[in-house]
């Protein structure tokens, strides 16, 4: 067993990334805004900024807030979800694309109606969590639109101009 130090910590922003950076460190690294989001809550949104910006370990901010390693680390991933939701619903309308695809379909790239509708069935599919289900709810509400830019581009569902 490793001895653990006594002295006061510096919450100052002195720290290091650390070796191995968590996931929430590595979406958004970089990325936070500068002002809260109001859809996060005040003490998620100061977890996630000292986690992100300042790379305070998960272990440090429980002792600094009083509470457990594993909270810390579930009130930084509710955060980071959150913000992924605030930070697509004012900016694209996604209405109606099913709450479970929003994240994984922004964190791909596509985070307007007009991207989603230029990709490909097969593009989207290699988005992680959409599968036949998935693809089927969101072609629902964002049918496909062919590129203009490939060639033989015609209008018409999916696949109805190639052989089989």
């Amino acid at each position: 067993m490793r001895p653990r130090g006594t002295g006061a910590r510096s919450w100052s922003g002195a720290h290091a990334m650390s070796t191995h950076p968590t996931a929430v460190q590595r979406q958004w690294h970089g990325k936070l805004p500068r002002e809260r989001p109001p859809q996060i809550p005040g003490r998620q949104w100061e977890i996630l900024t000292l986690h992100v910006r300042d790379a305070v370990p998960y272990v440090e901010l429980a002792e600094r807030f009083g509470i457990t390693a594993p909270v810390i680390r579930e009130l930084a991933l509710m955060a980071s979800r959150l913000l992924v939701l605030s930070v697509l619903r004012p900016a694209a309308d996604l209405s109606g694309v099913p709450e479970h695809l929003l994240a994984p379909l922004v964190r791909a790239g596509y985070c307007s109606r007009a991207a989603i509708a230029r990709a490909t069935d097969a593009e989207l599919y290699r988005v992680h969590r959409v599968g036949t289900a998935g693809l089927r709810h969101v072609r629902a509400v964002i049918p496909h639109e062919p590129r203009v830019d490939s060639p033989g581009a015609q209008p018409g569902p999916p696949g109805a101009n190639s052989s089989r």
